[in-house]
C-alpha cells in the first residue's frame, strides 16, 4: 500500500524478561482484516498468547492499541485500548482511555509487553525506548508514582502507571494515566503488576500524515456538524455534569444504578444525600477533555476530606465513583463519595469492580454468612464509609479479609464457601452497570451480560433518543429491510440479532480511536469511512468496514473459545438475577427467563454467522484468517 496516512506504521515490542526492544512495521495486511487499535490488539493476543497461559504468568501479553483516528483533528478520536487475557475471567479482557494517544507521537500504533521483569522496572518511550530501573517506585501510589516521573523526566511525558492494588495482583487493579483516567475494570493493572512493570511514561511529537487533506477536512467539518452542531443541548448537559447525568432520567430508568448489591432501586431522581447544586457550587472546579474532544466531560473537583481536603483532584468517570460507591455500597454524602473515588485512583483500584466485591461482602456480613472474625473486626453494613475504605485498602494491599476479595467475584466466594456465590452479582466475574430485571434484556443489556470482559458497549439507542429506519441504516449499515423489521417489531426481529449489529458499531469505534459517548453515535457510518479512506488512502466504505468487524469478533471468538469458552459460560447469568424478584420502591420486578435469554443467544450465534449450537466459528472464516 506504500506509505499510509493516520498510521504511524510500526508496532513496538518489550520483551521484560530477556531485556530485549523490537520495532516491527505494521503490516498492511493487518491494517486492511482489522483496521486498527482493538482489533490488531486482539490479532496480536491471538497471536502470541499460548493456549491455557496464566493470566497473571509471564507468558501474557499486554498490549496497548491506538487507532488510526487518534491523533487527528476528528472530534472525539482520543480512545486507546489495553487488551490481554483478563485474571477476572481467564478470557479475552478490554479496556479502553482517552488519555495515551501520545503513543501515536512516538511513531507506534501497537504496544506489545512480554514477560516478566527480574525487578521492578518502568517503559520509557520518545526518540528512543528503554526499560528503566524502578526500585524506587514500587510501593509508591499513582500519584506518587506519577510525580516522581514527572520530576524525573518532565511534564511532558504521560505517565501510565500501577498502585498497590496492581502490585499485589488484585483483580480490580486498574492501570491509571495522568492520575486519574484508568484502564478499568478488566484487571490489566494487575497483569501489569504480574510483570513486573510499574509504569510507562511517553512523549513525543511525530506527526499523522493525511492522505487527502481537502477531502479530509470537508469531512470533519461534517462529522462536527452532526456531533456538535447539532445535539448542543446534549452536549451542554454532559459539559455541565459530565457522566453524572446518567443518574438520572432516562437512562436511570434502565437499571443502572446498583443499589446495594442489587437489592434495591437507587432513586432516579438525584438523591437528598447528593445534592446537585451543591456539586456545581462547591465541588467542581473545571472541566477536562480528552484528547481530541471539545466537549469535556471529566471533571476537576475539590477533596472534602481526608489528608487531601481542600486540595483538588481529576476525576475521569465521576459516575463510575457513584456506582460503585453511592449505589453498590450505600455510601451517603459526596464527602465520603469523593473520598472513595480518591483512594480508588491513588491505590490503582477500579470504581465498579471494587464497588461491587464490596458490596458483596456488606451483604455477607448482614446475613451472618461472615462476622467480624472473617473481617478481623470490621463491621460492614450499608453506608459504613470508613469500613468501606479500610476494607479497600485491604484489597489493594492483599491484607486481611481484603486480600479474599481483591481475588474477584468467582474465586472469592469459592474462598469464602458457604453458598455466598449466590450474592456475587457478576458476568463471568466481571461486575455490570445494569439490572436486567429493571431494563429487560435490551440490545446493550443483552451485550454486556453476554460479552463484558471490561469492555463497555454504549447503546446506540441513547444516542438516538428514538430509534428510526434511517438511523438504523445510516449509523449502524443494516439492510433496508432489517431495518424495517426491526423497527416494526424488535423482539420479533430478534433482540440477539440486533446486538451483534450495535456491538460491532461499538466496535469500529474502539478499532478507529473513537469515543463511543451518545454524541458521537449521531455521525453516519459513509462520514466514518469516509474521514478514514481520506486519512489515510485506503479505498472503504461502510459495508466494508462492517466486514472487519466481523473479523475482529472473529478473532476474540477463536481466542476465548481456545481458552474452553462454551456455551455454558455464555449463557451465565448472576443467580440474583434469575432467581429473585426485585421488590423495591412500590415497583416490582420479575426475574430474568433464562430460556429467554437462551433462544436470544442462539439468534446471537446466528447473526455473526456461527455455530448456532456452541457459537463456533465455521472452518472456512478460520482458514481465512490464519487462525
Amino acid at each position: 500500500m506504500g506509505k499510509l496516512g493516520g498510521y504511524a506504521g510500526k508496532i513496538l515490542k518489550v520483551d521484560l524478561e530477556q531485556k530485549k526492544i523490537y520495532k516491527e512495521p505494521l503490516s498492511d495486511n493487518m491494517i486492511s482484516r482489522f483496521i486498527g487499535g482493538l482489533g490488531i490488539n486482539f490479532k496480536l493476543a491471538y497471536d502470541n498468547v499460548q493456549p491455557m497461559e496464566d493470566a497473571l504468568g509471564p507468558g501474557n501479553v499486554l498490549l496497548f492499541g491506538a487507532g488510526p483516528f487518534v491523533g487527528t483533528l476528528i472530534q472525539g478520536a482520543c480512545k486507546t485500548t489495553v487488551v490481554a487475557k483478563t485474571p477476572v475471567s481467564g478470557f479475552l479482557g478490554i479496556t479502553s482511555t482517552g488519555h495515551l494517544g501520545m503513543l501515536k507521537f512516538t511513531g507506534y500504533d501497537n504496544l506489545m509487553v512480554t514477560g516478566k521483569a527480574d525487578r521492578p522496572v518502568y517503559l520509557k518511550i520518545d526518540d528512543d525506548v528503554e526499560i528503566c530501573d524502578a526500585g524506587d517506585l514500587w510501593g509508591k501510589d499513582t500519584w506518587e508514582t506519577t510525580e516522581a516521573l514527572w520530576q524525573k523526566l518532565g511534564k511532558q511525558y504521560v505517565v501510565a502507571c500501577i498502585g498497590p492494588g496492581g502490585e499485589n495482583l488484585a483483580v480490580q487493579a486498574s492501570i491509571i494515566v495522568n492520575k486519574y483516567s484508568a484502564y478499568a475494570q478488566s484487571g490489566m493493572g494487575a497483569v501489569m503488576g504480574s510483570k513486573n512493570l510499574k509504569a510507562i511514561a511517553i512523549s513525543g511529537s511525530k506527526s499523522i500524515n493525511v492522505a487527502d487533506p481537502g477531502r479530509f477536512t470537508e469531512l470533519i467539518d461534517k462529522a462536527y456538524q452532526q456531533t456538535i452542531g447539532s445535539q448542543k443541548e446534549i452536549i451542554s448537559g454532559f459539559r455541565k455534569w459530565g457522566t453524572l447525568g446518567a443518574l438520572g432520567p432516562p437512562i436511570s430508568e434502565f437499571g443502572p444504578n446498583e443499589y446495594k448489591n442489587y437489592t434495591e432501586i437507587f432513586p432516579a431522581d438525584p438523591p437528598i444525600p447528593f445534592p446537585f447544586d451543591r456539586f456545581i457550587s462547591e465541588i467542581k472546579i473545571g472541566d477536562i477533555s480528552c484528547m481530541g474532544c471539545s466537549i469535556g466531560c471529566k471533571h476537576l473537583i475539590r477533596m472534602l476530606k481526608g489528608e487531601n481536603a481542600g486540595n483538588s483532584m481529576a476525576v475521569s468517570c465521576l459516575v463510575g465513583g457513584m456506582h460503585g460507591f453511592a449505589a453498590h455500597c450505600a455510601i451517603e454524602g459526596w464527602e465520603n463519595a469523593i473520598r472513595c473515588d480518591e483512594l480508588c485512583n491513588r491505590l490503582g483500584m477500579d470504581y465498579l469492580s471494587t464497588g461491587s466485591a464490596l458490596s458483596f461482602a456488606i451483604e455477607l456480613y448482614r446475613e451472618k454468612i461472615i462476622d467480624k472474625t472473617d473481617t478481623e473486626g470490621l463491621e460492614l453494613d450499608w453506608g459504613t464509609a470508613e469500613e468501606v475504605q479500610e476494607l479497600l485498602r485491604q484489597m489493594a494491599s492483599g491484607q486481611g479479609f481484603g486480600k479474599i476479595l481483591a481475588e474477584g467475584l468467582i474465586k472469592g466466594p469459592q474462598l469464602i464457601g458457604k453458598n455466598s456465590e449466590n450474592y456475587a452479582v457478576h458476568s463471568r466475574g466481571h461486575a455490570v452497570y445494569y439490572d436486567p430485571r429493571r431494563g429487560g434484556v435490551a440490545p446493550d443489556l443483552f451485550s454486556i451480560m453476554l460479552n463484558a470482559e471490561g469492555g463497555r458497549f454504549h447503546s446506540p439507542g441513547w444516542a438516538g433518543g428514538v430509534m428510526t429506519k434511517v438511523f438504523l441504516e445510516r449509523h449502524l449499515g443494516m439492510p433496508s429491510d432489517y431495518a424495517e423489521q426491526a423497527i416494526a417489531d424488535l423482539e420479533g426481529f430478534g433482540l440477539g440479532r440486533f446486538a451483534k449489529w450495535a456491538e460491532d458499531n461499538a466496535t469500529m469505534f474502539d478499532c478507529l480511536g473513537l469515543c463511543q459517548m451518545p454524541m458521537h453515535q449521531q455521525v453516519e457510518l459513509s462520514v466514518w469511512a469516509g474521514l478514514y479512506e481520506a486519512l489515510t488512502g485506503i479505498n472503504i466504505n461502510g459495508e466494508m468496514l462492517l466486514q472487519a468487524m466481523g473479523r475482529v469478533w472473529d478473532v476474540r471468538r477463536m481466542f476465548n473459545l481456545r481458552e474452553g469458552r462454551t456455551r455454558r459460560h455464555d449463557r451465565f447469568i448472576a443467580p440474583r438475577f434469575v432467581s429473585e424478584r426485585l421488590v423495591s420502591q412500590n415497583k416490582d420486578y420479575d426475574p430474568v427467563s433464562e430460556e429467554k435469554f437462551d433462544v436470544l443467544l442462539t439468534q446471537y450465534y446466528k447473526e455473526r454467522g456461527w455455530d448456532p449450537s456452541e457459537g463456533t466459528v465455521p472452518e472456512a472464516r478460520r482458514k481465512a484468517l490464519g487462525l
